[in-house]
């Protein structure tokens, strides 16, 4: 599966290369690819992504500490399959995703594990996919809100700065496009540094 970027590149180090993988652990649905999503005139991406109301910090061992995602469509068509991609780049490029428990809710309200795998700079990605769920569908103006949960793991460093980036693709069949880039959320893993 390869992922065509968009004219003006999204610069994700080598999240790109494992994005393939990530997507392809749940099937495309059986139907025709969904239209494409235009940006429009003037707009870098088809959809505004934004994540709000998330913790300042999470202790390891924690319990799930909330945030959301908002999509909303700015093109003038429909954007079906569209599935967020969670990007955590920790300062001290520690973290792994054995560590990492995050979980987004589907449009049908049922929650779903997000499954991180790590790349050579040390980013952590995770595509919000599952089986039986096929992506987030949203009319010409149209929003969707994601809840997500996150918690790290017992033993996780502490002391150590994070900070987490949403983009979202279009699911195209067996391939797919860069539609929408979210500003950075910062947070802290608590804990003594070393």
């Amino acid at each position: 599966m390869r992922f065509r970027l968009l004219r003006r590149a999204l610069v994700l180090g080598s999240a790109v290369l494992v994005l393939p993988a990530l997507l392809g652990s749940a099937p495309a649905p059986a139907s025709a690819p969904a239209p494409r999503c235009s940006a429009p005139e003037k707009a870098r991406f088809p959809l505004t992504t934004r994540v709000s109301g998330g913790p300042a910090t999470y202790a390891p061992g924690g319990g799930w500490r909330g945030f959301r995602i908002e999509l909303r469509n700015e093109a003038g068509e429909r954007c079906a399959a569209v599935h967020p991609v969670l990007v955590l780049l920790d300062r001290r490029k520690a973290l792994r995703p054995a560590q990492i428990q995050a979980r987004f809710r589907d449009s049908g309200g049922t929650w779903r594990p997000v499954r991180f795998r790590h790349t050579a700079p040390g980013e952590n990605v995770g595509v919000f996919t599952a089986p039986g769920f096929h992506g987030y569908a949203l009319p010409p103006g149209g929003t969707a809100s994601v809840r997500v949960q996150l918690r790290f793991a017992d033993g996780t460093e502490g002391g150590n700065a994070v900070r987490a980036s949403v983009s979202s693709v279009q699911r195209r069949g067996s391939d797919g496009e860069w539609v929408g880039e979210s500003a950075p959320y910062r947070f802290q893993i608590a804990g003594s540094g070393r």
